[in-house]
């Protein structure tokens, strides 16, 4: 058995599972092979952000009466898992269960934090965890993985969920901003998720964060999702500042000026050109 926490073993290991020896003594690289071509098939992202017409610009401001909080009782926990689990329930994505919460999600609580956007009646409209830690033990570490490049310690989002009343109002961007800072400040080197390869390319196009995928899409709770990951170095917040400006300093927004020089973004605060 090969530890794939080990990033060097790992690469060898995908390396030797790929390349095949013929009689002759040659290496030649099997096309057949589901994880090679699941390579191929995802490989034209690329860390690199192309100018896209389609970029965002900077998100509206919450509406009126609506704010982010994170919870911390285990009674705001409770309503907060209750409406991940209404919503996936009704999606498809998790199976009815008697405690109410994504059974799937239950044993990444103890490294989980959320963020909700709470309506000025004290209603939740949306939600995302942040859950924290190598890669191995979040959700994309379900998945085989195939590109080693971002580092670790990760923050994995996840539950990302918004009443349907409250969509394309800026409250998804507002809940991502948060987890990104969170995930920032405890010093997360990479920003990994789940999604469909539609959600994928939508960071990607109209967002400009340079997610790639990490790992072979599977089938997991009701679809077919992507792993993907997004450095959080200075390299790679580089690619929003450069390609969706009005984004990238309304993101800085959540930190203070003293985190921004800590972090190395102070390079970043004039909008580059593209």
């Amino acid at each position: 058995m090969i530890d794939i926490t080990d990033a060097t073993l790992a690469k060898q290991a995908l390396y030797d599972q790929l390349v095949r020896t013929t009689p002759a003594g040659e290496q030649v690289i099997d096309l057949r092979d589901e994880v090679l071509a699941a390579i191929l098939e995802l490989a034209p992202t690329g860390r690199t952000i192309l100018p896209s017409e389609r970029a965002s610009g900077r998100p509206p401001d919450l509406q009126e009466g609506v704010h982010l909080e994170i919870p911390t009782t285990d009674a705001e926990w409770k309503r907060v898992e209750e409406f991940v689990y209404d919503t996936y329930l009704e999606l498809g994505y998790t199976e009815e269960n008697r405690d109410h919460e994504v059974a799937e999600l239950a044993e990444y609580r103890s490294r989980s934090r959320f963020h909700v956007a709470v309506n000025a009646d004290g209603g939740i409209v949306g939600s995302l965890r942040v859950i924290m830690g190598e890669y191995h033990d979040l959700p994309v570490g379900k998945f085989q993985r195939i590109d080693f490049a971002d580092e670790e310690p990760m923050c994995h989002m996840s539950s990302i969920v918004v009443d349907p009343a409250a969509r394309s109002k800026g409250v998804i961007e507002h809940l991502y901003r948060a987890g990104w800072a969170d995930g920032v400040r405890h010093g997360a080197r990479t920003i990994s998720g789940l999604s469909e390869r539609w959600m994928l390319e939508g960071f990607r196009e109209v967002y400009c964060m340079p997610f790639v995928p990490s790992g072979v899409p599977e089938w997991y709770m009701g679809g077919e999702v992507i792993p993907m990951t997004m450095s959080t170095s200075v390299a790679a917040m580089e690619q929003v500042a450069r390609a969706n400006p009005e984004f990238w300093l309304w993101n800085l927004e959540e930190l203070t000026d003293q985190e921004v020089e800590h972090f190395g973004f102070s390079v970043l605060r004039a909008a580059p050109k593209v």
